[in-house]
């Protein structure tokens, strides 16, 4: 059975439930919609897209205000998208378009391709491949994206990703040549709310005791309590979603941090039916975002080579390194926790020793404890207040002999478990 891509944008492609043959089923600049801007200030494809039935339909958007400007790579508007259904007698025109449903609040995330003066400048030949492999590190994220959205949503848990509309092109026509694409529209849902590094400064606070043997004061123990719920309701939330798409998808994110997870400003009425058996009522909304380093591994029935990347988005991991690494993803958020809220600072000792267990990684030079902060080459630093984070965790956790087996989900959930 096939997955069929047309509705989000990628005209005639498809890929297999259990994605083998994967990369051979990925849409390239060819399989993409160019969008032209109408009198009315809607941007519309060229030519109609195809749903799920078979049904001709555009989506149409107006680009809106700017909501967040990334500078050369990326702006995210705050626009609309609506969708008109296509007459039986349509063709590539727009004069037999039916409003289907009026525009409705969406985000537009504007990628413009990185393409130097130089290699601008290149043979037509070189410059066409430079124009190929940029457009396919955006088309990549996009269709990891959009698996992440199935998965979860089979799964039932939908909310904890943006929900992915379609994937277009701003360019000219026709659509001869990758050089003809200027930039790339990601149409996404929109999201209310904060990043969970902005919602954790609203929300903890420091709760640090007199010192070693003194009693822990009223304030203090308040202060801690408060922390530790909103603490461990955001950790069992995080690994419980890289569980469902770990064992579903073979997925890992690979830049998990504060800033790429979500805080819808709605309260969460999700119960999780936790892998160990136990059920947990979310007390925050959460939403993973930003797929640009994400891979899928081939999986285990690839003996030769089950860690291998069946799809990776970006190109700071190449198709060399690790993809699956069960505890990578929750020791890279737990890091980014710790150094933008030191533990010691925050939780009392118990939940302490829980997290700098589940932090401890394994080497083949001997244990390394995470809580005491990496330098920015990736090599095991010694221990300080407040780690910073930089590109070294990244370093640490991409080689090969590193492992962090607490952070696997299911591992980190059962022990988190049994510290409450």
């Amino acid at each position: 059975m096939a997955f069929d891509l047309s509705p989000y944008g990628w005209t005639g492609c498809s890929i297999r439930e259990d994605l083998r043959g994967l990369r051979s089923s990925l849409p390239t600049w060819r399989n993409l919609k160019l969008l032209r801007l109408t009198a009315a200030s809607l941007h519309l494809p060229l030519s109609p897209f195809t749903d799920a039935s078979g049904a001709r339909f555009m989506p149409a958007y107006k680009k809106g205000v700017v909501y967040n400007d990334r500078g050369t790579y990326s702006t995210l508007y705050k626009g609309g998208r609506a969708v008109y259904d296509c007459k039986p007698a349509a063709t590539a025109g727009y004069a037999d378009l039916v409003l289907k449903s009026p525009l409705t609040e969406v985000a537009i995330k504007k990628m413009n391709l990185h393409i130097s003066a130089a290699e601008d400048a290149a043979t037509p030949t070189t410059r066409g491949d430079t124009y190929s492999e940029e457009i396919n590190a955006i088309l990549y994220e996009a269709v990891i994206h959009l698996l992440v959205c199935r998965t979860l949503s089979r799964a039932g848990h939908p909310s904890f990703v943006p929900a992915f509309h379609e994937l277009v092109a701003e360019g000219d026509a026709p659509l001869d040549s990758p050089t003809r694409v200027k930039s790339l529209w990601s149409i996404m849902e929109f999201l209310k709310g904060q990043t969970l590094e902005e919602v954790c400064r609203r929300r903890l606070k420091p709760a640090i005791g007199a010192g070693a043997g003194a009693p822990v004061t009223t304030a203090v123990a308040t202060t801690r309590k408060a922390n530790e719920e909103f603490i461990v309701d955001m950790v069992t939330q995080v690994a419980y979603i890289l569980h469902v798409l770990q064992s579903k998808l073979q997925f890992h994110h690979r830049d998990l941090k504060l800033n790429n997870v979500f805080c819808r400003s709605a309260a969460s009425t999700q119960v999780l039916l936790l892998p160990t058996g136990d059920t947990w009522a979310c007390k925050s909304d959460l939403v993973l975002l930003d797929f640009g380093f994400s891979c899928i591994a081939c999986g285990l029935e690839n003996p030769p080579s089950p860690r291998a990347t069946l799809l990776g988005a970006g190109s700071w991991f190449t198709p060399d390194d690790d993809c699956c690494k069960e505890g990578r993803d929750l020791a890279q958020f737990l890091y980014s926790l710790h150094c933008h809220f030191p533990l010691q600072d925050h939780v009392g000792p118990e939940l302490l020793a829980f997290f700098k267990a589940a932090m401890t990684a394994n080497t083949a030079t001997g244990p390394v404890d995470l809580m005491a902060g990496v330098t920015p080459d990736g090599a095991p630093s010694l221990p300080v207040a407040k780690p910073a984070y930089h590109k070294g965790i990244y370093c640490f956790l991409k080689r090969t002999d590193v492992e962090v087996p607490l952070c696997a989900p299911m591992a980190f959930l059962m022990a988190l478990g049994d510290a409450d």
